[in-house]
């Protein structure tokens, strides 16, 4: 496909993962992250996890080199329904609703494993604490990420997403978003607390347009958002700092149960890499990638968690097929 669009592109296959990790001890060799600012556009990534190394402990080092030293605040993860029968909700089946959300997270802040520690509460008792940070500036810069993504792609509304009638930090989410929304005055803006949106999504998921929130609400919201438009197997995501290399990612996990039974739904992946494409300026590239995956939904050519009876391979194949003989679609 990139040779039709005429699109240069150099690959380079990264090996770090569980085997690297359990050969080296390490998520990957000292300054390769810098490296890979320096020389690369975008980085795909395939799921990580793997049950031979003890709570996944190189996916965290993996992403948290990679998410630090690249400065990738921004998650994004957008819900958008290709057919109304992946809906568990009537009414989106019905067509009375229509499902079009994108939720952007804080990656970088909010709550972290590292910021976990002990606080012995009786002689023989500890408890748990897990710290939430959140830094003002930092929070504007994703809140302004949020409005300018919004306005670039004609979107109408951004929503707030917070709990600050329970967590007092949260107040600085809020001041932040009115002070950034009054540089956006073409686009609407609200606050909802988590609970409201949740209810919200479930009850009335066409009111709902861009969400910008933490870290913790990001994770929950946006599986919630995948559930309503056919699961985690067609979840993707975008990892970003505006202007630098970025990484894109499917949300699903690696799935190590699936492996060699030809059940894993490879379109989570797929669709990563439109976002990646349309993120890098191939906008017409990435509609094709979105336009094969929407085909291959339509012709049930579906791994089972889809209702079809396709292998990975041969819903690959199909997609692969439909890029290559498909009449392309412009940028516009």
């Amino acid at each position: 496909m990139c040779d039709r669009y005429d699109i240069s592109l150099q690959i380079e296959a990264l090996p770090y993962g569980a085997t690297w990790f359990l050969a080296t001890g390490q998520a990957m060799p000292s300054g390769e992250p810098q490296r890979l600012a320096r020389s690369f556009d975008a980085i795909l990534a395939g799921a990580l996890g793997d049950p031979r190394i003890k709570n996944h402990d190189h996916v965290r080092l993996i992403r948290e080199a990679l998410f630090r030293e690249l400065d990738l605040y921004a998650n994004l993860r957008p819900a958008q329904l290709l057919l109304p029968s992946l809906s568990p909700l009537a009414r989106v089946q019905s067509g009375k609703a229509k499902v079009d959300i994108v939720v952007i997270s804080e990656n970088l802040e909010g709550f972290n494993a590292d910021r976990d520690r002990r606080v012995r509460v009786t002689d023989d008792e500890d408890a748990h604490v897990t710290e939430e940070w959140h830094t003002p500036h930092l929070v504007a810069r994703l809140v302004r990420f949020a409005f300018s993504w919004a306005r670039l792609r004609g979107r109408k509304r951004v929503t707030l997403v917070d709990k600050t009638n329970s967590v007092p930090a949260h107040r600085l989410w809020r001041h932040a978003f009115n002070n950034v929304a009054m540089s956006y005055p073409e686009i609407a803006h609200d606050v909802r607390l988590v609970d409201t949106v949740a209810h919200d999504l479930v009850r009335a998921p066409e009111r709902l347009d861009v969400l910008v929130t933490t870290n913790l609400f990001g994770e929950i919201l946006s599986d919630l958002t995948a559930g309503l438009v056919g699961g985690l197997g067609l979840a993707a995501s975008a990892n970003l700092h505006p202007g630098r290399c970025s990484l894109f990612e499917p949300v699903h996990g690696s799935a190590p149960d699936l492996v060699g039974t030809g059940r894993a739904n490879p379109l989570a992946a797929i669709r990563a890499a439109a976002l990646l494409l349309d993120t890098c300026g191939h906008i017409g590239a990435a509609r094709m990638v979105d336009a094969a995956v929407h085909a291959s939904l339509n012709a049930q050519v579906t791994t089972a968690d889809l209702g079809g009876r396709a292998t990975s391979g041969a819903v690959t194949d199909y997609v692969v097929r439909y890029l290559r003989t498909a009449p392309l679609l412009p940028d516009a």
